[in-house]
């Protein structure tokens, strides 16, 4: 044990032996324990417990741990009470540290506990076994809510969106907290359900590095209006050197740069922040890139924490070799062992047509895909343009039928007047042939699930260019299909890489669908912070409005996980 803490353990022992009046071997354990029963039991496993005013969290799995230790107090002992309680206080402490608020977890109360403030106006310092048993149930359920939500996320996802579908980690918090108790490892055993994942420590980090940034003032702000470009000089340049540099896009080499000049360095640190901020990067702090420079570091700090919860909802084990689409950073990653080895753009879906967040396996690949048009978007999309332009169908190389199944036949478009059809009348339906101008482009990638979500390629390639990618009506369109199809089929005796390449970029339009040998873990995300290899943290776009409400449910009262 620390040795500051044992000694302060020590002393806490002496204050409360001293308002209580009670030796610590006079303890009364089992009347304790029948004071924990009693309040367990006689709220019959209640929708609402109170202990000192405070509501407890943890209705289900408190009485649970109780119960199975035949109502034992868990931080009380003959000698008083155990280190134990020290080592849960110290670790609440630091919930800030994972982006959470320390007071969720009856912080300043289970401190009172501890130091004997919470006992001081007991009428002739002599403490009830009551006032024990409240003490120690207070403590089981903030450690158990502290718990779940670093294991599982202090919000549930899918109340604040149903498109959210994440896989949650589980643990027996029960048998945990048992045997941190028993090996006097609590601290240890709360940072074991922390999400194992690199990107979790590099974010951990970054938010104590903009902490730190906040308790020091944060930065400056550049002038609403301001109008500059490279090669000119004037003091906005040195509050624009200065704010690139507190979030590490300038090095310290260019700091030493003529201050209040615009020069080539600092145009780049601009590109650069443009660049991992979702703006379009033309060097010139234009109105968007002001605004973004002026966003308060505490801001930022929330940014951050909110990221760190969603961490949280991620699987244990995302697997080894796993594909990752970040929506709001419009990236896909393939990784292998924690590292990128492939990263392309992507376009996500726009505002309105969010593209779901979860889980599968990429299982099968489809060359040369005809599109089946969903309704949808062919009373939004392709009826308004065959409405407008007679041969767009034939040009566009789309079919038209109508009827299902067995009863569903062939169309001439030229046969229809679609200036008649509307979209509430639209029986018809449209699939569009393979080829150049198809919308999945040569290739799309399937796992199949509930939302229909896929990747593809696409012949619109020119919006790669763009900044913001929130152009899909859901699925994901990919930058580099060819080579992520290669990757896929690496290990395909029947599909080796010329005969991939020949496929996609050649004539054929021939259909085939390959089954991958080896499914692949797909992970889609929505994350508005990430950090890169270097250590720069990056802040993308919150295109669908995520961050709001999950921070605003950040800051409801807690609950347990």
């Amino acid at each position: 044990m620390n040795p500051i803490w044992r000694a302060t353990g020590l002393m806490v022992f002496g204050v409360l032996m001293a308002f209580t009046g009670v030796a610590w071997g006079q303890w009364d354990i089992p009347s304790i324990r029948n004071a924990i029963r009693t309040q367990i039991e006689g709220e019959g496993h209640p929708s609402q417990m109170t202990v000192c005013d405070n509501q407890i969290h943890c209705l289900v799995v408190l009485p649970l741990f109780y119960e199975q230790r035949d109502y034992r107090p868990a931080w009380i002992g003959e000698d008083g009470i155990s280190p134990n309680a020290l080592a849960l206080v110290k670790a609440i402490e630091g919930a800030s540290q994972e982006g959470l608020a320390p007071s969720d977890y009856h912080l300043e109360d289970i401190r009172k506990m501890v130091s004997g403030d919470f006992f001081s106006n007991s009428p002739g310092g002599f403490v009830e076994p009551g006032e024990l048993a409240e003490m120690d149930i207070f403590l089981t359920d903030a450690f158990l809510l502290y718990g779940s939500h670093l294991l599982a996320g202090r919000v549930d996802p899918i109340k604040l969106d149903p498109l959210w579908q994440a896989d949650r980690r589980k643990a027996d918090l029960v048998q945990i907290l048992e045997d941190a108790l028993a090996g006097k490892q609590v601290e240890a055993a709360l940072q074991s359900l922390l999400p194992p994942h690199v990107e979790y420590q590099k974010l951990r980090q970054a938010l104590g590095r903009y902490q730190e940034m906040a308790r020091k003032g944060g930065w400056g702000r550049i002038p609403e209006g301001t109008r500059l470009k490279a090669g000119e000089r004037g003091k906005e340049v040195l509050l624009l050197r200065e704010r690139l540099t507190a979030e590490g896009f300038l090095l310290p080499d260019q700091e030493k740069a003529d201050m209040e000049l615009f020069d080539p360095a600092l145009k780049q640190a601009l590109l650069n922040y443009q660049a991992e901020h979702g703006l379009e990067p033309d060097g010139v702090p234009g109105k968007r890139t002001i605004a973004c420079l002026n966003t308060p570091v505490e801001a930022r700090v929330r940014q951050i924490a909110v990221n760190m919860e969603r961490c949280r909802w991620l699987s244990h084990d995302l697997g080894a070799r796993h594909v990752r689409v970040n929506i709001a950073g419009f990236r896909l990653d393939v990784m292998e062992n924690g590292r990128s080895v492939m990263h392309m753009r992507v376009i996500a879906g726009k505002p309105f047509h969010n593209t779901p967040v979860f889980s599968d396996r990429i299982t099968y690949l489809v060359m040369n895909p005809s599109w089946e048009v969903p309704p949808s978007i062919a009373r939004t999309k392709i009826l308004p343009k065959a409405r407008k332009d007679k041969n767009f169908l034939r040009s566009q190389g789309f079919r038209v039928s109508s009827g299902w199944g067995d009863k569903r036949e062939s169309i001439d478009p030229d046969s229809v007047d679609w200036k008649q059809i509307t979209p509430s009348t639209l029986r018809y339906r449209f699939t569009q042939d393979p080829g150049p101008l198809n919308s999945l482009g040569r290739v799309k990638f399937m796992f199949p699930n509930q939302f229909q979500v896929y990747l593809h390629d696409t012949p619109e390639k020119d919006l790669f260019a763009k900044a913001i990618r929130d152009f899909s009506s859901g699925c994901i369109r990919v930058e580099k299909p060819v080579d992520l199809a290669e990757y896929l089929l690496k290990n395909h005796p029947q599909w080796p890489r010329d005969r991939v390449l020949s496929v996609l970029t050649g004539e054929e339009r021939e259909t085939y669908t390959v089954i991958i040998p080896d499914p692949i873990p797909i992970h889609i995300l929505y994350c508005t912070v990430w950090v890169d290899d270097s250590g720069l943290v990056h802040f993308g776009p919150d295109i669908y409005q995520g961050d709001i409400l999950l921070d605003r449910a950040l800051n409801e009262p807690a609950r347990a996980s």
